[in-house]
């Protein structure tokens, strides 16, 4: 098996994982069941700061 065989069946392993991570996230709407899957920490983005005044109109 050459080297450049070698990092294809790397990227088609990992195109596995993602996928199978997107479905997993789909199912189960949890970013930290993705984390886990996945074998990293996912930091949620915050919620959007509320507007502290009314707006104009």
């Amino acid at each position: 098996m050459g080297h450049g065989d070698i990092d294809t069946e790397i990227k088609l392993i990992q195109s596995r994982a993602f996928e199978q991570a997107r479905l997993l996230a789909d199912a189960t709407n949890s970013t930290k069941a993705v984390g886990t899957y996945l074998g990293i920490d996912i930091e949620t983005d915050p919620a959007p700061p509320t507007p502290s005044s009314r707006p104009r109109t």
